[in-house]
């Protein structure tokens, strides 16, 4: 049996949460159908607007027809937890953003971010009719924005050795670690960034760190609402196992068993 692991943190610097489903069959996105999708979506993201980016649909090969009349995408926000959800042809996503101004919502945990995109999952076979819509790959990925004064030092203070690079041990500036690999079945992604980010009115330098973890749902009578609970699962241990013992404790991490 895998391990099953909630990860609480007191002070991470969690800043995006993605989960994502994609797509083996394109949703034709028309006025209509948005409208229909929308009517069981509003009492929860009041809002709906033209996506800002273009989400890729992780796991499938999806062509996006761009033009005048195209609707490439429909994005359904207000929601009070920072959650929104985008709808393109190919895929959908529930994006979680931390905000910087008033009194921020906290990160609302993973269920409610399930039920998000289960629920425009629903509202979307229900407005084209369909039993199900087919979702071959699902996977998720968290974002958060360290604080580096010392890019020299960043692997070893935060990280275990599990992802420490040894080209890097001399490296007198880590500007970027990406590694990914593919272990049971999952697709596993680590990558560390140096960039200037703006947070709020603050303009701060430091490491952009994304974890990620998907998964092709088995395509014999396969769930994808498992496939999911697996991957996050999976990032749980994963993010557990990569960062040192130094973040865990300034992070202030408390494990919580699951089983």
């Amino acid at each position: 049996m895998p391990e099953k692991l909630r990860l609480d943190f007191g002070n991470l610097p969690l800043v995006e949460v993605a989960l994502r489903a994609s797509f083996s069959q394109p949703l034709e996105l028309t006025f209509s159908r948005i409208n229909e999708i929308f009517a069981k979506l509003k009492d929860i993201f009041p809002h709906v607007t033209e996506p800002q980016t273009i989400e890729a649909a992780p796991g499938v090969s999806s062509e996006m027809a761009i033009g005048p009349g195209r609707i490439t995408g429909v994005a359904f926000s207000g929601d009070p937890s920072g959650r929104s959800v985008t709808l393109q042809s190919h895929v959908a996503v529930v994006r979680w953003l931390k905000q910087f101004i008033g009194n921020p919502p906290e990160y609302p945990r993973f269920p409610v971010m399930r039920d998000a995109l289960w629920s425009v999952i629903g509202a979307a076979q229900d407005a084209y009719r369909l039993e199900a819509i087919p979702i071959p790959v699902v996977n998720m990925s968290y974002v958060n924005f360290i604080q580096v004064t010392d890019y020299s030092r960043v692997l070893e203070d935060y990280f275990s050795p599990l992802v420490r690079v040894g080209a890097l041990a001399r490296a007198d500036e880590v500007r970027k670690v990406d590694l990914a690999w593919r272990e049971a079945d999952l697709d596993l992604r680590f990558r560390l960034e140096k960039v200037q980010a703006t947070l709020g009115k603050e303009t701060l330098d430091g490491c952009r760190l994304t974890t990620v973890a998907g998964t092709h749902v088995p395509a014999d009578g396969g769930d994808a609402r498992e496939s999911l609970d697996l991957v996050h699962n999976r990032l749980q241990v994963f993010f557990r196992d990569v960062i040192s013992d130094q973040a865990k404790k300034e992070w202030d991490l408390r494990e919580v068993s699951d089983d």
